[in-house]
């Protein structure tokens, strides 16, 4: 049970992809974290000096806190070493600088990098705000981006990333131009992996299989062409395919991962 002296009017919780859990005093715009272990520490306290309520419902998004200032009209967003800045709002740096909100309540995330969806007491408007989001450098935790891809535009067909201590392995499972199912697995990589930087791999077809008690292998490996990835973050990728049956990209995102794996 967190301290009632320190859990002051308290309103906003959210938990991060650590597992800590943070809360608002909505009246100071200070914000606590509390860790697994049980330890209560002040994480930042944002420069609103407005009597009153100050502080509205905020989210995490892409390693940030989001958080509302309501008097101020201003969206903060605080690093996890507590750093603050400005991202919506006066103040703000870009077109962040322009928007005009007014009594922002509640911030959420939307389904793309950088989209946050804000309420507006005074107004009653939703607005829907596309972040300028700075590029990731480097996949840091690799395996996070292991799990199934698909292109929303492309049903029937798909990816399955795996990433183990050996390198990084894609399959792809589709169609070839005759209609006939199309099952290609890749050479395993295991260069650096970085956000914006395309990765290249082979895709061989394997053929001549049956099934059979004990099964038997398939008899046959053949180069079917190349595949090109190139990760815009840990939830949207490119999927650059150029083969036997032309060239295909896809526009893919990430369906399903492994549990308590991250990808930052």
């Amino acid at each position: 049970m967190i301290n009632g002296d320190i859990a002051r009017d308290p309103l906003a919780s959210a938990f991060d992809s650590d597992g800590n859990y943070y809360f608002s005093n909505s009246r100071t715009a200070e914000i606590f974290r509390y860790t697994p272990n049980g330890d209560t520490s002040l994480f930042a306290s944002l420069p609103i000096s407005a009597p009153g309520f100050r502080l509205g419902h905020f989210t995490f998004l892409d390693g940030y806190l989001y958080a509302p200032g309501f008097p101020d009209n201003r969206i903060y967003r605080v690093s996890m070493d507590g750093d603050i800045e400005i991202v919506v709002g006066p103040g703000a740096t870009g077109d962040g600088g322009s928007f005009q909100l007014n009594g922002p309540a509640g911030v959420t995330t939307g389904n793309q990098p950088g989209e946050i969806y804000v309420t507006n007491y005074n107004s009653g408007i939703i607005n829907r705000i596309q972040l300028d989001v700075e590029p990731l450098v480097a996949v840091t935790q690799p395996a996070g981006l292991s799990g199934l891809w698909f292109d929303p535009a492309l049903d029937g067909e798909g990816y399955n990333i795996i990433y183990t201590t050996s390198g990084l392995l894609v399959y792809f499972y589709g169609y070839n131009d005759q209609g006939e199912r199309l099952w290609l697995v890749s050479d395993i990589y295991t260069g650096e992996l970085n956000f914006e930087e395309a990765i290249n791999l082979t895709l061989v077809e394997l053929t001549g299989g049956t099934f059979a008690v004990p099964a038997s292998p398939a008899d046959n490996t053949s180069v079917w062409g190349s595949l090109e990835i190139t990760f815009n973050d840990c939830r949207a990728a490119v999927f650059k395919i150029d083969g036997v049956d032309g060239v295909k990209n896809s526009q893919a995102i990430k369906l399903t991962g492994i549990s308590g794996v991250e990808c930052e």
